[in-house]
């Protein structure tokens, strides 16, 4: 269940930062 919840998270953070953002976030824990 958490794993699921990190993962929502995870995407809706990648999906709030522009693309130019998005390595970097990809490159974060």
């Amino acid at each position: 269940m958490s794993s699921n919840l990190s993962h929502l998270l995870r995407n809706s953070r990648i999906a709030h930062v522009p693309k130019s953002k998005k390595p970097l976030n990809s490159a974060s824990p």
